[in-house]
């Protein structure tokens, strides 16, 4: 899954192994990645939290967790465990 963030030109990606790239689209490069499951369970849903506040990225998987991020500081800040008996298949 694919979610633009508020940068120009970057989007979170969001893979089958259970990271989160950060990708510049423009310059081809990774800004950063972050592992939303240590259990290898794919990243199904992403969304992103913008205007006032932190910029947040929020990640859904298949076993259920939500994880989010600090996008700012490039660091975990929540999770989740058990959010969902099943996978998560989308985030606002």
């Amino acid at each position: 899954c694919v979610v633009p963030t508020p940068a120009l030109d970057v989007v979170g990606i969001g893979l089958a192994d259970g990271r989160v790239v950060i990708h510049n689209l423009r310059y081809d490069t990774t800004v950063t990645s972050f592992v939303h499951d240590t259990n290898g369970g794919a990243v199904t849903a992403l969304a992103v939290r913008t205007g006032a506040g932190l910029p947040l990225l929020v990640a859904g998987g298949t076993s259920g967790v939500i994880t989010v991020w600090n996008l700012e500081k490039r660091k975990l800040h929540g999770v989740i465990k058990d959010a969902h008996d099943g996978p998560v298949t989308a985030l606002h």
